[in-house]
């Protein structure tokens, strides 16, 4: 029998002075075999490199998107005019150049009728931050 441990570490870091963020890690070993490594760090998820060191590495939220744009027949053109962003941002989000933020992830999830959480949950997105307003233009000094 092949026997499994996986670990899960709760905590905080410290940054600057007065500045704390949230951490979890995980990891998962069978043997003295490393099988799977996944941090994440404030909204921030970090797993399992692919790329040799040094070399960027593409987010891989991309792929999917990719994938459900496809099977939506949902092009780079008409992502961008359903969430109102620039072609480049979608294309960058798209190949992995860009990492999710949950206001492009709720925006994406509308265009594509997908539920929020769901693409929240495929993107590696925190879903806790789908509880803040969805309008902040009356904050920053937007319309009212």
């Amino acid at each position: 029998m092949n026997r499994c441990t996986e670990v899960s570490v709760p905590g905080t870091l410290s940054g600057d002075p007065g500045q704390t963020l949230p951490f979890f890690g995980r990891v998962r070993f069978q043997g003295d075999r490393l099988l799977r490594f996944q941090a994440k760090i404030a909204d921030t998820v970090v797993g399992p490199a692919l790329a040799e060191a040094g070399t960027p590495e593409p987010h891989p939220f991309g792929a999917a998107l990719r994938k459900l744009m496809d099977n939506r027949g949902v092009s780079v053109k008409d992502l961008a005019m359903r969430t109102a962003r620039a072609m480049s941002t979608i294309n960058a989000v798209q190949t992995g150049w860009h990492n999710p933020h949950p206001v492009l992830i709720r925006e994406i999830a509308r265009a594509l009728d997908i539920p929020e959480a769901d693409l929240a949950a495929i993107a590696g997105v925190d879903d806790a931050t789908f509880g803040v307003a969805e309008d902040t233009s009356t904050q920053l000094g937007g319309p009212q």
